[in-house]
């Protein structure tokens, strides 16, 4: 990971907006408008005097029980879509979504990469700064090192051969005390020809000669006087010449320690940022981790919302249907439970009158013993409707004579 992708990366990672934890915090369920979506009780209770035995309805009992069973009937359909309601918003709050990582609190993972981000690429400037400091005192030191081995290569050499023959020169002169290197035959004569010695004496007089007029007095002392002061100067002139002809110059092993310290810098640099790296993509790499499991978290718990919301939205058609129907049912069971109907079953007065009558005169033999003219025994259970009073009995009939 390059460390000028590292915050692009990191900015390029981000946290899903999660729904809330509860299905009752939702704004759908707050929000004063839509509140009323988020009720799932149908509101339906049982009548206490539906339970078998509860109550006596006699001749009624039949309709009673028929109403009981579509109160039942109602009840049981919207308590069914009801349990999947509440299935549902148990199962939206059951996923328990985590703090978002993305947060910018110290402890959170967002925090730690973005730290680790900061640190790479503090160590990347740091190291790039260490690498430039390095190449330039290297590349100088490197080109001086050039420099000067090109101007070994071509005056070195004869510079330092010309010394040594100053030096024997000077010392045939008397004028040189100091060591004589040897020659390329092992020889401490100069490099000149050895079948004439050269005089330095001479050379000088003839130099005089051709510039001064010769003094009236002169005298070899004082010109080998004036050749020893010129021996040693020149000498010393000539080898700092040749030392500054050197390739390993003072110059040159200052720039070679500076750049020794500075490659030693680099390389410590270095081995920071690559840590440094190390570090970030280890915590890149949890911080990733960390924001797919949330994100997924977030869309199991956006996916279970859109069910729960799906669940009420087939709940109340059924529940408003239901209730309807357990209305209808329940005001007429409660004439019942409360004697309104006087065990009419239902009727009007008058329609349990004519239907009594009705009754009477298509079935006379069931309610009257026409030998006897007096009422049948009946259970108020089988008839829908209590008959008529039995007739009084007839008046007894006049005494008869005795028998003879």
């Amino acid at each position: 990971t390059a460390y000028n992708d590292s915050k692009a990366l990191l900015m390029a990672i981000g946290c899903e907006v999660p729904p809330p934890n509860l299905f009752e915090d939702t704004s759908l369920c707050t929000d004063v408008a839509t509140a009323g979506f988020c009720n799932s009780d149908c509101g339906m209770p049982a009548p206490p005097n539906c339970a078998p035995g509860a109550r006596d309805f006699g001749s009624c009992e039949p309709t009673v029980r028929g109403l009981c069973n579509s109160i039942e009937t109602s009840r049981r359909t919207c308590h069914a879509i009801k349990d999947e309601v509440v299935a549902r918003v148990d199962a939206y709050d059951a996923i328990d979504v985590p703090a978002l990582p993305c947060r910018t609190e110290s402890d959170a993972p967002f925090a730690k990469a973005a730290y680790a981000q900061m640190k790479y690429e503090n160590a990347y400037i740091d190291w790039v700064n260490a690498l430039n400091e390095a190449t330039q005192v290297c590349t100088v030191g490197h080109a001086l090192y050039v420099h000067n081995l090109a101007l070994f290569e071509s005056h070195y050499a004869m510079v330092v051969s010309t010394t040594n023959d100053l030096k024997r020169m000077c010392a045939d002169e008397g004028a040189f005390d100091g060591e004589i290197p040897e020659d390329d035959d092992g020889n401490t004569t100069n490099s000149f020809a050895h079948t004439e010695k050269f005089d330095m004496s001479a050379a000088i007089e003839d130099a005089e000669e051709g510039f001064y007029e010769p003094a009236k007095h002169h005298h070899m002392g004082r010109k080998l006087v004036w050749w020893n002061q010129l021996c040693d100067p020149t000498i010393d002139a000539m080898e700092a010449l040749a030392r500054s002809l050197e390739v390993e110059t003072p110059q040159l092993m200052c720039f070679a320690e500076s750049c020794k310290h500075k490659k030693a810098a680099e390389d410590e640099a270095f081995d920071t940022l690559v840590k440094a790296h190390n570090k970030f993509a280890i915590v890149f790499a949890k911080y990733v981790d960390n924001v797919h499991e949330f994100n997924k978290l977030v869309t199991k718990k956006d996916t279970a919302l859109a069910q729960t919301i799906s669940a009420f939205e087939s709940f109340h058609p059924v529940q408003t249907e239901m209730s309807r129907a357990y209305d209808v049912d329940f005001t007429k069971f409660d004439r019942f439970d409360t004697g309104a109907d006087k065990g009419l079953c239902g009727l009007s007065t008058c329609q349990a009158e004519q239907l009594c009558q009705v009754s009477l005169h298509n079935r006379f033999e069931t309610f009257v013993d026409t030998e006897t003219c007096t009422a049948i025994p009946f259970d108020a259970h089988s008839h829908a409707c209590h008959p008529p009073p039995s007739p009084p009995p007839p008046p007894p009939s006049p005494a008869s004579p005795p028998s003879p």
